[in-house]
């Protein structure tokens, strides 16, 4: 992959991460909430809480940024998962996990981050 797809990907799992990480911008079972708890898309001008996967979307929203690096953050994130089940391949299942919380999904973005930097740093 190109190093600015590689710089992209780690402004963008950075970006996302950023957006979940105070316990009310976090949530579990949906993409993105509203003020009052109703889902709305990642998107959406409304949405004041996200899941990890909501994050990644809304992160990789604007610019540039294409759908190639929203996937490969979904697969970095992938790769960073706790390699046990029930949630082994699904970050929403992770995320949404009853004995999973904030402080566990935000180690998941950084050691997806932390990866993501070593490919850039080369």
């Amino acid at each position: 992959m190109a190093k600015s797809n590689n710089e992209a990907v780690l402004k963008a799992l950075i970006k996302a991460k950023q957006l979940i990480s105070h316990p009310e911008n976090w949530t579990k079972g949906s993409f993105a909430i509203d003020e009052n708890g109703h889902q709305v898309m990642p998107n959406s001008k409304d949405a004041v809480a996200f899941c990890a996967l909501g994050a990644v979307k809304r992160a990789t929203r604007s610019g540039v940024v294409t759908t190639f690096v929203a996937d490969v953050c979904v697969n970095t994130l992938v790769r960073s998962l706790p390699d046990r089940k029930p949630y082994r391949y699904f970050i929403s299942e992770f995320n949404d996990h009853p004995e999973i919380g904030h402080a566990d999904v935000l180690g998941l973005f950084d050691r997806a981050i932390e990866e993501q930097r070593k490919i850039v740093e080369g």
